[in-house]
């Protein structure tokens, strides 16, 4: 792994660094594996003098250079039709709360219960872009539905998938955690999609829900006025 730092902006002993990082690898497959990105990292110095050094690439260690812990990955096992779905947040929303139906960053509005999977993952399952479909998690031999998601195909790695929250929450299983955390699992579900059966009666669900944020967008609008 390398990085180069772009920018930093220091304000006392607070230091805000920009990091440009990449990362190569090898699988066990032996494919090799290239990922990279830009992070933000606020430091705070320390009354030792320590803490923002890192942005100068000092590290206090016995080799003088940051160490990383390396654990080994489980494989995940899927059964064919199965994916590992993430809950994830839209544009228009800050945690919970959802202030409207768009989502810019991924070109879906006036909605919200959309599925994203892969278009090769669509075509091989054959479904279709707009499709509705209803979306079912197993765990330890228990099923949860949620009905009524229409297919969106998006570039996410095969054999995964996404939906907002809360939308989806009742996928997550309640006693799926972390080890340490104990926080849900709503990063790794596993799920199956299958065709709705009531195709009318979810249309009328989506129409009536997209009818009820609009007017109250309506008479926010009024009230602000």
């Amino acid at each position: 792994m390398s990085g180069n730092i772009g920018k930093v902006i220091g304000a006392g002993d607070i230091a805000l660094v920009n990091n440009r990082w990449q990362l190569s690898g090898q699988r066990p497959d032996g494919q090799l594996v290239r990922s990279g990105g830009i992070s933000a990292v606020v430091l705070r110095r320390r009354a030792d003098g320590s803490g923002a050094g890192t942005s100068q690439r000092r590290f206090r260690t016995d080799v003088g250079k940051a160490k990383f812990t390396v654990h080994p990955i489980e494989p995940n096992e899927l059964q064919s039709g199965q994916y590992i779905m993430m809950t994830i947040r839209s544009h228009d929303q800050f945690n919970t709360t959802i202030y409207g139906l768009d989502d810019r960053y991924r070109g879906v509005f006036n909605g919200r219960r959309v599925v994203f999977l892969n278009p090769e993952d669509l075509a091989e399952a054959g479904l279709e872009a707009g499709q509705l479909v209803d979306l079912a998690s197993h765990f330890k031999g228990r099923k949860r539905v949620a009905e009524y998601f229409l297919v969106t195909p998006f570039e996410i790695p095969r054999g995964c998938a996404a939906t907002y929250f809360p939308e989806a929450n009742v996928l997550v299983p309640i006693d799926s955690v972390a080890e340490r955390s104990n926080t849900p699992t709503s990063k790794f579900v596993v799920i199956t999609v299958s065709p709705s059966r009531d195709v009318n009666g979810g249309v009328a669900r989506l129409q009536a829900a997209a009818h009820e944020v609009a007017e109250a967008d309506s008479h926010q609008s009024a009230g602000a006025l």
